[in-house]
């Protein structure tokens, strides 16, 4: 097993959630709980687009654990014994493991240990098992589930997603390869060329954004963590030509350094692409001008995806 107990922020979304709910020790209940969604996957899923699986759980006052689906709207009927609720998802702090779902009683001690070292603030909510993949498809060393710990903090993340008509296998590649990345990476009207690219843990991606006029903009990328196909992880910041950190060129304010976790889900034929974006290490100045900075964000990451759409239209 690999555990990542890094436990960055992100900010669950609000979710149509159809689930099985038990009551008792965990060890008697959650397989229990998930046997019975499997049993009755095919009635739900004739109906709606189930889009992850996850489980919510409480210790306090009752031991209390439900098995469950994302799903595209309220459903009108429901099999026997299951709910509804539209979950309002909220900010959590992101462990990762990597292995079977056997191991999932250890990591969670792990992480429970851990929040409780920090003295992480945990808000009255559900604790998340957020599942990356489908383990009908993937090895059982390569499963990737989330451990979400609910949260406070003053950073609101920042998260966009979109599907697109291509296999998580082909947009994995649009967004980790050198020569893929330049023919559509960045704002309209930007042309990307990148002097250093290594796609693993610890390496750094140096690229330079030229626009129309030929004014330079240098930034550097340190990759975090590379879980191929599902997800990469990586520190962004303005730079200089030589690879030094710089401050944003408009904003005395912003922060240095920013967390980019970029996500590839598959559904169906498609592929979601989900980005999640926040500061790193920043004064409370700075976490304010990011959170007044959403709208912004929208339009910019807005437009590379567009930019991403028009390149797959080029595409045979």
């Amino acid at each position: 097993m690999k555990l990542i107990t890094t436990q960055d922020l992100t900010q669950f979304p609000e979710t149509h959630y159809v689930f099985i709910e038990k009551i008792g020790p965990f060890q008697e209940t959650a397989m229990a709980a998930w046997q019975q969604l499997h049993q009755n996957l095919a009635a739900i899923n004739g109906k709606h687009q189930i889009s992850a699986f996850f489980s919510q759980y409480k210790v306090q006052p009752q031991m209390i654990y439900r098995a469950g689906v994302a799903v595209d709207k309220k459903p009108e009927h429901l099999p026997e014994g299951f709910k509804y609720e539209k979950f309002e998802g909220g900010l959590y702090k992101r462990s990762t493991l990597i292995g079977g779902y056997q191991n999932l009683p250890d990591a969670c001690g792990v992480v429970f240990a851990h929040v409780e070292r920090e003295k992480t603030p945990v808000r009255e909510d559900w604790y998340l098992e957020n599942y990356i993949n489908n383990p009908k498809d993937r090895k059982e060393e390569d499963l990737v589930t989330e451990i979400l710990i609910p949260t406070t903090s003053e950073i609101k993340p920042f998260r966009i997603s979109r599907e697109f008509d291509v296999n998580q296998e082909t947009m994995w590649r649009l967004w980790t390869e050198k020569d893929l990345l330049e023919k559509w990476s960045g704002p309209k009207g930007t042309k990307l060329k990148q002097s250093n690219f290594e796609l693993k843990a610890g390496a750094t991606n140096h690229y330079c954004m030229i626009s129309q006029d030929g004014t330079e903009m240098w930034g550097k990328q340190v990759f975090r963590e590379i879980i191929k196909p599902d997800r990469y992880i990586y520190i962004t910041s303005f730079s200089d030509a030589q690879g030094n950190m710089t401050r944003h060129p408009m904003s005395a304010t912003w922060p240095l350094e920013m967390l980019t976790t970029v996500t590839f889900l598959t559904l169906g034929d498609q592929t979601r692409v989900t980005i999640e974006w926040m500061p790193l290490n920043a004064s409370a100045e700075k976490i304010k001008t990011f959170n007044e900075a959403h709208e912004g964000m929208k339009m910019g990451w807005g437009g590379s995806l567009d930019t991403l759409q028009e390149y797959l239209e080029t595409l045979p």
